[in-house]
């Protein structure tokens, strides 16, 4: 509001100094000082004006960089999770060859039982710490959709911004009209106002552009997360969760031959759905009919 009134008073003073020199006109030097003096008055709105101009552009590039801040951190919470599954794996490996040697420890008595109890509470243990980890990163996801859901606030908040300056630049454009009209302005000097309109414009545009970048570049970050932590659920084991991330990732990315590949896949091996699996094994080879896996699609779709 404080801007827009002293735009309000700027606006308001050239259209009073422009009566007055209606007013004078004939009055020889009165006149012409007049004119100065208008002159210099829109001189001072054109730099105020640019002022703002630079001070919007200059917390827009802060905005963006605030963004991709929040994007690294989403990344790094990403590598966190990789590495917890790959120590969680390492973990069960080392259980399953326990539980392997125990087994084949049985015949030997209630100490050889006792042995592989532990090692059975050892391998409980260890798939808890997984699970564990599993929140863990669902809350680093939910995380990352609350930083880009500020960070779309910002950008909206940008956006109106970009407006604002929209209906600045017309009311400009009508002030001038009217100054044309009155001083008679000559060639020289309306090519010099045209070009500041048309550079206000272009920074526009400009500002625009990095806002629908900036929203694509989510967009992709929110795809990679889901999509990765559909194939962390499936090779966990947890199918439902897995099959609920995947979709999830379609809804953003339908025509993604990746997700139709490894849907078919978890409906084919794991959920026994072979009505879906044959959907997107069909879906994967019109998407990708030269993928390097499309032989092997067609043939789980001949053993469906």
């Amino acid at each position: 509001m404080k801007r827009m009134s002293i735009g309000s008073g700027i606006v308001a003073g050239m259209v009073c100094a422009g009566v007055a020199l209606g007013q004078g006109e004939g009055g020889g030097e009165a006149s012409d000082q007049r004119i100065a003096d208008l002159q210099n008055a829109f001189s001072e709105i054109t730099e105020s004006f640019r002022q703002r101009a630079m001070a919007l552009e200059q917390k827009g590039v802060a905005e963006r960089d605030a963004a991709l801040a929040e994007r690294d951190a989403a990344v790094a919470a990403q590598k966190t999770a990789e590495a917890a599954i790959a120590t969680w794996q390492a973990e069960v490996d080392r259980a399953v060859a326990a539980r392997d040697a125990a087994v084949k420890a049985l015949d030997m008595g209630d100490t050889a039982r006792d042995a592989l109890q532990a090692e059975r509470d050892a391998a409980l243990v260890a798939r808890n710490a997984a699970q564990a980890a599993m929140k863990a990163v669902e809350v680093e996801l939910d995380a990352a959709v609350v930083s880009r859901e500020k960070a779309e606030a910002e950008m909206a908040a940008f956006r109106l911004k970009s407006e604002t300056l929209d209906a600045e630049l017309q009311t400009m454009r009508g002030t001038l009209s009217d100054m044309d009209m009155k001083l008679n302005v000559s060639t020289a000097a309306q090519s010099e106002q045209d070009a500041a309109l048309k550079a206000g414009e272009v920074e526009r545009q400009l500002l625009q552009q990095a806002l629908a970048s900036s929203q694509q570049e989510n967009m992709r970050e929110r795809f990679a997360l889901t999509y990765n932590l559909g194939n962390i659920y499936k090779a966990a084991g947890q199918f439902a969760r897995a099959e609920e991330y995947l979709l999830k990732a379609l809804d953003m990315k339908a025509d993604d031959p990746a997700v139709h590949y490894n849907l078919g896949i978890l409906y084919d091996d794991n959920l026994k759905d072979r009505h879906k699996a044959r959907v997107h094994y069909e879906r994967f080879l019109e998407l990708a009919p030269a993928d390097r896996d499309a032989p092997n699609v067609v043939k789980w779709l001949k053993e469906l």
